[in-house]
C-alpha cells in the first residue's frame, strides 16, 4: 500500500485525510482537556484520562469511520493476520500551549497492536514536532505479548538504537505505527496551541 513505508526498518503509515468537522472537534477538545495527566513527565492538556466521554456522539461517530479504514489497511499489513481482528479504539485529544511538550515514550500496553496521531491545526513554524525514534528490542518485547515473533513476519525486525525520525506532519495527516516505537512532541515555541488527536488500538478478546 503506497501509504505504508518503512521507518526503522518497522511500519509506518501516513495518509493526509478529509476532516470538514476539525473545527467542531477543538471545540469539544477545549471543553474536556484537563491539566497534564498524573503519571506524564510533560507539560500539557489532555484528555487522556476520559478520552472522548462527554463528546458529541454524532462528531464522536463521524471520527470512528474516518479512522477505521485506514486503521483496518495497517492491521492487515502489520500484523498478516488471515483473519479480521476485532479491536476497540482508545482515543484522546492533546492541546500544547506556548513552551508545551511531551516527553520522550512508546504506547506498549497489554492488548495494544497499534497506535496513532494527527494533527488537528496547521503546523507551527518553530518547535512542536513529533520526532520518532529508533526502538530497539522494544519490538520483540511487544511482539512476545501477541506470540508474534515468529521468523515468517517480516515486520518485527530489530533494529540497533542509532538515529531519530523526524516526520513534517501536515494539517490532518494520519499517522499509525507500532506501539513499541519511542516519539515524543518537541516544545511549541510559538504562541499558537497545537491540537493533536492520539489512540490506541486495543485488541478485543
Amino acid at each position: 500500500m503506497s501509504n505504508i513505508k518503512e521507518v526503522f526498518g518497522h511500519p509506518f503509515f501516513s495518509r493526509k485525510l478529509n476532516l470538514p468537522y476539525s473545527d467542531k472537534l477543538i471545540e469539544e477538545i477545549d471543553k474536556f482537556v484537563t491539566n497534564t495527566p498524573k503519571g506524564w513527565a510533560c507539560k500539557c492538556e489532555s484528555t487522556y484520562e476520559t478520552g472522548t466521554s462527554g463528546f458529541d456522539k454524532s462528531l464522536n461517530n463521524r471520527l470512528m469511520m474516518t479512522l477505521a479504514p485506514n486503521i483496518d489497511a495497517m492491521l492487515k499489513h502489520f500484523i498478516n493476520s488471515p483473519r479480521q481482528i476485532p479491536y476497540h479504539l482508545d482515543i484522546w485529544f492533546n492541546k500544547y500551549y506556548q513552551n508545551q511538550w511531551q516527553e520522550i515514550h512508546n504506547h506498549i500496553r497489554p492488548g495494544i497492536l497499534l497506535s496513532g496521531i494527527m494533527l488537528l491545526t496547521d503546523p507551527v513554524k518553530d518547535g512542536g514536532h513529533t520526532v520518532f525514534q529508533n526502538p530497539d528490542n522494544t519490538a520483540d518485547a511487544w511482539a512476545r505479548m501477541f506470540d508474534l515473533n515468529a521468523p515468517g513476519n517480516p515486520n518485527l525486525r530489530k533494529t540497533a538504537l542509532s538515529s531519530y525520525y523526524l516526520h513534517g506532519a501536515q494539517k490532518h495527516e494520519l499517522l499509525i505505527f507500532p506501539p513499541y516505537l519511542p516519539h515524543y512532541v518537541a516544545p511549541n515555541l510559538t504562541d499558537t496551541p497545537r491540537y493533536s488527536l492520539s489512540f490506541n488500538v486495543r485488541q478485543l478478546r
